[in-house]
């Protein structure tokens, strides 16, 4: 990893490069084509394209499926939030991968390739510490069982310097369900962060701005109670709505679609 200050700015980067160039040679994609995202919005995985066959299975057996995708996370959890969704899916099939699966996986390689100078920044010119935090989900994205995909990003001024994308363990039958179960998520890592700054001398001074683009998720992390429509979510999901009411870590923020 390269690490570069730039004093004028007050800025720190972090840039991977050279450890992307390792894994475009380490697994011969040199010489391959780019690819301007990580995933394709119409990509979907599934179990069904696994291999069903012991032939099937011999041929991917000489796929180095679980060294790509262990090397791309490695990126991803250090300076990459941009892939980290596109991990999350290649990754779900590490048992047995199937050519599709594979294919997934080369794009995100091809999409770091030619993406290889982009830096994580943190840093810059101002004193305050004004965190936001962003969640998110795609409703019943899983098309195995259903499942959504929680998804969320913490920033320090315009740095990102938090984020994760994991599939959701409870099948939501409402978009606003879904986005409720990602600002739980999302939720967790800013009461974290609270009360990681404050033992360090350096307390939030006010509550931090949580952007959501469901106003029904909105309305139940502000509700006071639990109404009909909430009433089946399991019960520590509702930590929320402590997080904003009672402790006011929190304030939220619509997100217009």
């Amino acid at each position: 990893m390269t690490v570069t200050q730039d004093r004028a700015a007050c800025t720190i980067s972090f840039n991977q490069s050279l450890y992307i160039d390792s894994i475009v040679e380490c697994f011969g994609l040199g010489s391959a084509r780019l690819s301007p995202t990580p995933i394709a919005h119409s990509t979907k995985l599934s179990k069904t394209q696994s291999p069903t066959t012991l032939e099937e299975q011999s041929t991917m057996a000489k796929v180095p499926y679980q060294s790509a995708v262990s090397s791309i996370m490695h990126a991803t959890v250090m300076t990459r939030p941009d892939i980290s969704h596109a991990c999350q899916c290649v990754a779900q099939f590490m048992q047995n991968p199937g050519e599709a699966h594979w294919t997934a996986v080369k794009q995100i390689i091809w999409y770091l390739k030619g993406t290889r100078n982009l830096s994580l920044t943190l840093g810059g010119v101002s004193k305050s510490f004004d965190v936001t935090a962003w969640s998110n989900s795609n409703f019943a994205g899983h098309p195995d069982h259903g499942q959504s995909v929680s998804g969320y990003a913490l920033f320090l001024g315009r740095g990102c310097f938090s984020w994760r994308s994991r599939k959701q363990t409870t099948t939501a039958s409402l978009t606003s369900e879904a986005e409720y179960y990602a600002a739980h998520l999302c939720g967790c890592e800013v009461i974290w962060f609270c009360q990681l700054m404050k033992q360090i001398g350096f307390p939030l001074e006010a509550p931090t701005p949580f952007h959501v683009d469901s106003q029904a998720a909105i309305a139940n992390m502000n509700s006071e109670q639990i109404n009909g429509s909430n009433k089946h979510v399991k019960v520590s999901y509702h930590w929320i709505h402590k997080a904003v009411i009672e402790d006011q870590h929190i304030v939220t923020v619509n997100v217009p679609l």
